[in-house]
């Protein structure tokens, strides 16, 4: 056991000088949970310099990490079990999203944890699998395990953890289409992140709340929390949420009819994860400029961002990705008159929406489907089909309620 031990608190010295970088990464902005730092005496080996490409590091050792926590989790050794799990399963960042790795790693440290009586590393891997089901569109089973570890983080009267559950819940919440209860969790969020003294945290949060109240149309205070978030993050030195806050108040400006700013603000969102590298969220930001530049008329340019990201998400099996952008190149071929295309685009985002369960997007196509079927002179089909996109909305309280029921600026998130 000893030998081990050596060995395990080696690898967890080594990730633990890849918290920021790990945290800052974590690409659906999850508040980060994981145990405090152990303190490493100067003089032990395994005290070593940060890797100089972290990237690289994670990619070669992924499954030697997965091993180290299998052993300590066989031997029982709990806390470094779970300290090491919480960082490797950090959402799907360090394993470079390789479900079986992060599997692995999860349900060994967990079954260590749930021996041992460790309520604690049972909470933080409860909520961990939480957010990595997020990661997976797996909206439901995300907030099932949300809330009980929400529950247990309560229990423990432990902060953080309920800072970031209710922020993980918020934002599950929403991506389903349901508004009330995501504000619900994102207020007591971001009540609870006010204590932490922890800017990239509160910066989360507000950000998402900030998008939140853009789906209901609460414009100021989407605006305010938005300021708040980029404030938040600027003095946390994070580009990665200064940039995903950029992107939202570009989505406000879009939904306003500001489409110069938000051109301007999406194309320096877009800038900065080109800068960082980081492929997957600038095609997130490229979707929606491309969605900017369909509403000011330009479909070429709009086209030429879009078809090959559809291409990169169907590679990366981005389903909600895959989704987004059919439904705006629908839009566009609708646009162009172009009503074979823009059917196949139309329906293909529906079918993946509802798949994933996430009502108020399917209803959003189902408008676009309803002006579809209007050019086909289907006069009687596009306005059950847009009753039918007004019910949801009614349910769900979105802001489409107030909108007229033609093309109007339906924004996504």
């Amino acid at each position: 056991m000893a030998v081990t031990t050596r060995v395990t608190d080696g690898w967890l010295a080594r990730l633990e000088r890849l918290r920021g970088h790990i945290a800052d990464r974590v690409t659906s902005g999850c508040i980060p949970l994981w145990l405090p730092a152990r303190d490493v005496p100067a003089g032990e080996p395994h005290a070593v310099e940060t890797p100089a490409n972290p990237r690289g590091w994670l990619d070669v050792e992924q499954t030697s990490l997965v091993l180290a926590v299998e052993r300590a989790a066989a031997l029982d050794l709990d806390d470094t079990a779970v300290r090491l799990a919480s960082l490797v399963c950090a959402s799907s960042y360090p394993l470079n999203n390789v479900t079986e790795l992060w599997q692995r790693a999860h349900d060994a440290a967990l079954g260590a944890a749930r021996r041992a009586g460790n309520r604690l590393g049972e909470a933080v891997l409860v909520a961990a699998l939480g957010q990595f089901r997020y990661e997976q569109d797996r909206y439901p089973q995300a907030r099932r395990h949300l809330s009980e570890a929400l529950g247990l983080f309560r229990e423990l009267g432990h902060q953080r953890g309920e800072a970031a559950t209710l922020t993980a819940l918020g934002l599950a919440c929403r991506e389903q289409g349901y508004l009330p209860e995501a504000r619900h969790f994102l207020e007591r969020a971001m009540t609870a992140c006010a204590v932490l003294d922890d800017d990239s945290a509160i910066g989360h949060c507000a950000r998402i709340a900030g998008s939140v109240y853009l789906e209901q149309g609460a414009i100021d205070e989407a605006n305010a929390s938005l300021e708040r978030a980029l404030e938040a993050y600027q003095r946390a030195g994070s580009c990665r949420g200064t940039a995903l806050t950029l992107r939202t108040i570009g989505l406000v400006h879009r939904a306003a009819g500001r489409l110069d700013a938000a051109e301007q603000v999406l194309s320096e969102a877009t800038t900065i994860f080109r800068q960082l590298g980081d492929v997957k969220l600038e095609g997130f930001s490229l979707r929606a400029l491309a969605k900017t530049h369909l509403r000011m008329g330009q479909l070429d340019r709009a086209l030429a961002v879009l078809e090959p990201l559809l291409v990169s998400d169907r590679h990366g099996r981005d389903r909600w990705a895959e989704a987004m952008t059919l439904r705006t190149l629908g839009e566009l071929h609708l646009s162009a008159g172009r009503l074979d295309r823009a059917d196949t685009c139309l329906h293909g985002a529906l079918e993946i929406f509802r798949s994933l369960e996430m009502p108020l997007f399917a209803a959003r196509t189902q408008r676009d489907i309803a002006e579809l079927l209007e050019a086909r002179g289907r006069h009687a089909a596009a306005e059950a089909a847009r009753r039918e996109a007004l019910r949801t909305f009614r349910a769900y309280g979105a802001r489409e309620v107030t909108e007229l029921p033609c093309r109007a600026a339906t924004e996504t998130l």
